[in-house]
């Protein structure tokens, strides 16, 4: 993550600071890519030590997405 908020902030883009409420850590990205502003706002919430979900929800003029990432731990490789 540190790596591609790099990327962009070199295309630009200003990024919020991370703030923590309990197990959740939210952030947020305000972009402007080929004269289009597109804001996005990220909540990552830690369910254990093996899993955890992001909620994005971005906004680029009169469209806005939203994009939910899931992700556990299974095993070894």
């Amino acid at each position: 993550m540190k790596k591609v908020n790099e990327a962009l902030a070199k295309q630009g883009c200003k990024f919020s600071p991370v703030e923590k409420s309990g197990n959740s850590y939210t952030f947020g990205a305000d972009c402007e890519i080929e004269g289009t502003r597109i804001r996005s706002r990220s909540v990552m919430t830690v369910e254990s030590d093996s899993a955890y979900k992001v909620d994005v929800t971005s906004t680029a003029g009169a469209r806005s997405t939203k994009e939910v990432l899931s992700a556990k731990r299974l095993g070894d490789c």
